[in-house]
């Protein structure tokens, strides 16, 4: 066998792994069938659509982002409850000149209770990028102290203290520290992407939001800056 002949062959296996690669990471499904009763979901004006693939224990599972005909899987979960329904933004997050779509799911509801989870696609090529978990950097950066009679609250050595006023429960009736995890939710602004978690005292007691803006950096989205806002009394 010839050496040119050689290097094409090896040519076209490098060319069909990589292609296969591509394929596998994008989990482009265009043969997939989707049913236009269960979209859930759309941006019209950009062809961009949300169908979910079936329904269990109150939860819609297993999802088809359909973008100008074109159909992804992925395996989302949100409730079924239509308040909760999941959101589509487009939005160029990284400053690339390129939107990326930005879905944001809701996990978890009940009593006190608000979790979502957002996803961010790169449009143009389909690629998930990670965005770091709000409560890790809450953990990271906040620390906190809880009394009858004032709540501390210090982000990297900036302390901010809230007095007796924001502590209208019986002693009894506090959390023994700042909880936060119980709500989580996601929105973007001015081509930002942002996470608002409420800092809780008690039951159905919260005194403000720990507020986090991401930045892409290497291959992720990780926090820029983090604010602890306190309610208006």
């Amino acid at each position: 066998m010839s050496k040119k002949i050689m290097i094409l062959l090896i040519g076209i296996v490098v060319l069909n792994f990589f292609s296969l690669y591509i394929y596998n990471t994008n989990k482009n499904t265009s043969k997939i069938s989707t049913d236009d009763k269960n979209i859930i979901a759309e941006i019209p004006e950009a062809n961009i659509r949300l169908y979910y693939k079936k329904e269990e224990s109150g939860m819609y599972k297993d999802f088809v982002l359909e973008i100008d005909k074109k159909k992804y899987f992925f395996y989302w979960k949100n409730t079924t409850n239509p308040v909760y329904n999941p959101k589509l933004i487009l939005s160029d997050l990284n400053q690339d000149g390129y939107k990326e779509i930005i879905v944001i799911l809701t996990k978890n509801i009940g009593t006190e209770v608000n979790v979502q989870e957002v996803h961010v696609i790169e449009i143009n090529t389909m690629i998930e990028r990670e965005v770091e978990n709000p409560i890790h950097i809450i953990y990271k950066n906040v620390k906190t102290k809880l009394s009858s009679e004032q709540i501390e609250i210090t982000i990297n050595n900036n302390i901010k203290i809230l007095d007796k006023e924001y502590i209208d429960i019986e002693p009894q009736n506090l959390l023994k520290d700042i909880a936060f995890g119980n709500v989580i939710k996601f929105e973007v602004e001015e081509n930002k992407l942002y996470a608002v978690i409420p800092a809780q005292i008690a039951s159905s007691s919260f005194v403000g939001n720990i507020k986090i803006k991401y930045i892409f950096q290497g291959k992720m989205y990780v926090m820029e800056t983090i604010d602890f806002i306190p309610i208006e009394l």
